[in-house]
């Protein structure tokens, strides 16, 4: 649906932040759902502003091509940095923790009249997650978030990497911020036993596996016992037998931690996990120079 650039905003004595900017792509331009797509993330995304949420600075219009400018991240992927190998637990507890605050902060939006928008990210996968080298965890992405106060009357459609999804999305049934719990713990499952929760065959394999077989337990797999159990809390097939929200998911998984006397992670720790796993390609300065390379060569 769109393309990121690393760009430089135009600013006085060319002292423009660096931004990452994502363009509609140009075969989506002039379609109305596209763009009412679009701009609906634009506006969910700006009003989340908080500390492990990619932060949206401007959405605009340049010669009918819509853009958002957004946090330029340095850093890498959830699902890059686990790819080889698991995180070590106190990691893991702290990453889990990290996409709780935000999943929590972005549940509890309101609008202007104190009333609840129902935000549902729909879309939590480690694909979605991001890691600075500084050491902060970003959630990204809102695109097909649904908002209960003014989606209730629409259809349900399958949205979101069917390897996360909830088997009420599958099955096109109600949704709520349980529906994220879930995707919350899958991720927990997938980062404490480095095994997806559901994975291979074909997208209607993986539907099947969500919605009637047997759901994988991380209490089958070399995971503490009060920890494997709230990760499977967390992936019950049925929304009501799952945390109500992942504030009571973090809690709980906080709790057996203290109790398990694990070791806390702090930003130092979890940016130098991220940095040994995927050493950056580059540093800013040198993305800087890079981009102020290619508008001078664009100009000349």
């Amino acid at each position: 649906m769109a393309t990121v650039f690393a760009a430089r905003e135009h600013g006085p004595m060319n002292l423009g932040r660096l931004v990452a900017l994502k363009v509609m792509s140009a075969a989506l331009v002039g379609d109305p759902e596209s763009e009412r797509m679009f701009l609906r993330e634009a506006g969910v995304s700006a009003r989340l502003e908080h500390r492990h949420i990619v932060r949206v600075y401007e959405v605009g219009d340049a010669d009918g091509t819509l853009f958002i400018s957004m946090e330029l991240l340095h850093g890498a992927s959830l699902d890059r940095l686990c790819k080889s190998e698991p995180p070590p637990l106190p990691v893991a507890v702290r990453l889990l923790s990290d996409i709780a605050k935000a999943l929590h902060f972005a549940h509890e939006l309101r609008d202007a009249d104190g009333s609840a928008l129902g935000l549902v990210h729909q879309d939590v996968t480690p694909h979605n997650v991001m890691v600075s080298y500084d050491g902060v965890t970003k959630l990204l992405d809102f695109g097909v978030a649904r908002l209960g106060s003014i989606d209730a009357s629409r259809t349900e459609t399958i949205r979101g990497k069917p390897a996360y999804l909830a088997p009420e999305q599958v099955l096109g049934e109600r949704i709520d911020r349980r529906t994220d719990v879930f995707a919350l713990g899958a991720i927990a499952y997938e980062l404490l036993t480095a095994k997806r929760l559901f994975a291979g065959g074909s997208q209607l394999d993986i539907y099947a596996a969500i919605t009637t077989k047997p759901i994988p337990q991380a209490s089958e797999h070399d995971v503490p016992p009060a920890i494997a159990a709230i990760v499977d809390r967390a992936t019950s097939r049925d929304p009501q037998e799952r945390f109500t929200d992942v504030a009571a998911f973090s809690s709980a998984l906080e709790e057996a931690c203290a109790a398990l006397t694990v070791e806390r992670v702090d930003e130092e720790a979890l940016a130098t996990w991220a940095r040994g796993l995927a050493p950056p390609r580059y540093s800013l300065i040198e993305l800087e120079r890079e981009i102020t390379r290619g508008v001078q060569g664009d100009g000349g």
